[in-house]
């Protein structure tokens, strides 16, 4: 069995951003999430910089470095859009249509970049999508929700999962012109002034509390380690493949929550995880 260095990157990706998640929670809830996004920014900005000094990629142009701003600028607003439907509506409710995003991905990814996938990896792709919403799927809060409305958070919600879904798609253009490490490093520097941005229009302080570095330095490295092996794996193998290993993420947040914070998984979870490891092993594998 041979594993291509697309499906690791792709691990490294799903690991990554899951850690990240899952981090999160404390200063998310104490600091605020924007804060929290911004100095998370400025660790990993920080990171690919020094990066970027060792090991400065060739073939720069200007037309690479405007296409990834402007990947950058749109992909911020899916994130806001996903924060304002958690404003309205139930985690239980937003985060499952949020997560579904890797299917607009893969079908952009099909019909733009000729890309094919058997059925088998339809089939394993498709049990990793199940089994991230079944994760934080609750079905009351679903039952109990106004769809339509605005103050349900679902229109927000929905309209993020699209977003997200294009963007994924988008930095394969940035990525080819520019390379995955100048990529990683301008979407997170407009990320960041955009963030900053928001925060002064907010009247946030920019001051960081003492007791939240340990936190923000992990969020920082596990970001950096993310962004990283998601371009680098759609730099080498198919976007529809790397995404569907990303998006597992929730996965590898729900196993950290178990272990530091004792959360106890439900049965739904328990199944969630089945799916989404045998999808995971039906990508890697096939």
């Amino acid at each position: 069995m041979e594993i291509s260095q697309g499906v690791i990157f792709g691990l490294l990706a799903m690991i990554g951003f899951g850690m990240n998640s899952a981090l999160s929670r404390v200063p998310a809830q104490k600091i605020g999430a924007l804060k929290t996004m911004f100095y998370r920014g400025v660790g990993a900005t920080s990171l690919l910089f020094i990066l970027l000094v060792f090991v400065f990629p060739e073939g720069v142009t200007l037309r690479g470095i405007l296409v990834a701003v402007a990947v950058a600028i749109f992909a911020y607003f899916p994130m806001m859009l996903f924060y304002k439907g958690m404003h309205y509506g139930k985690v239980g409710v937003i985060t499952p249509i949020a997560n579904s995003s890797a299917l607009i991905t893969t079908l952009l990814a099909v019909i733009f970049l000729g890309e094919r996938l058997n059925a088998w990896q339809w089939t394993s792709g498709l049990s990793v999508v199940a089994g991230v919403i079944l994760i934080s799927l609750n079905f009351r809060d679903l039952k109990n929700s106004q769809l339509t409305k605005l103050t349900s958070g679902v229109p927000f919600a929905l309209a993020a999962c699209i977003g997200w879904g294009v963007t994924f798609f988008l930095f394969k253009f940035p990525v080819s012109l520019v390379g995955p490490i100048m990529t990683s490093f301008i979407v997170e520097v407009v990320m960041l002034l955009m963030c900053a941005v928001q925060m002064w229009q907010a009247k946030e302080t920019f001051a960081l509390p003492g007791g939240f570095g340990k936190y923000i330095i992990s969020m920082a490295i596990f970001s950096f380690i993310a962004t990283l092996a998601y371009n680098y794996g759609i730099k080498s193998t198919a976007v529809s493949i790397v995404i569907m290993l990303y998006m597992a993420n929730p996965l590898v947040a729900m196993i950290y929550a178990n272990l530091a914070y004792k959360e106890r998984l439900s049965v739904q979870q328990y199944i969630s995880v089945g799916l989404i490891v045998m999808g995971l092993a039906g990508i890697a594998v096939w």
